[in-house]
């Protein structure tokens, strides 16, 4: 989450993205009360297809275990004719494979949650486990991935709304700020 909050004081356009992304999932709620404290429904996060490309991006480039081993369990042979005998270690890493213009492209170093969206809808796709490490492949995949990546989005989103959503200072009274100017513009 560090290196998130980073990137985005890094780069305030995908934060301002972000923002107007949750403020109009805010803004679509018919029973918002000024009064309630702001908690985001399972049908809003799934809404959050910006944020969740900014997550992702996040990761690919800060991983959170930036490099990873595995024991071959028994003989194998890799499909380029490497051959791994039993108890071998293979190690790789993670932080490098996020940067490798082969797999991302020229604009690899860069941080562009864009990449993660379809250009048709602007809706989230995902990569390939065995592109996107982040959380293993295969049958070693992490189960807590969409776990972790819900609770970061929860996060991010709370911290975010203390913008906001009209302009303006920050506000120290976190997401009530977003909930006040979107009953504000409501009317």
């Amino acid at each position: 989450m560090s290196w998130f909050f980073w990137l985005l004081d890094s780069h305030p356009a995908v934060e301002e993205k972000i923002l107007a992304e949750i403020c109009k999932i805010i803004g679509e709620r018919e029973d918002l009360d000024p009064k309630t404290p702001l908690v985001f429904r399972p049908e809003e996060m799934k809404k959050m297809d910006y944020l969740h490309a900014a997550l992702s991006e996040a990761l690919r480039l800060y991983p959170s275990v930036p490099v990873d081993h595995k024991e071959v369990a028994e003989d194998d042979i890799f499909p380029d004719g490497t051959v791994l005998k039993k108890g071998t270690k293979v190690i790789y890493a993670i932080y490098a494979m996020g940067r490798m213009e082969a797999v991302w492209g020229r604009d690899c170093r860069e941080f562009k949650p864009e990449r993660w969206l379809r250009i048709t809808d602007g809706r989230f796709m995902s990569e390939s486990a065995y592109k996107f490490t982040a959380f293993n492949g295969g049958p070693r995949l992490c189960l807590g991935e969409r776990f972790r990546l819900l609770s970061d989005e929860i996060c991010c989103g709370i911290n975010l709304v203390s913008l906001p959503c009209e302009g303006g200072e920050r506000s120290s009274r976190g997401a009530e700020a977003c909930s006040d100017n979107v009953h504000e513009s409501m009317g």
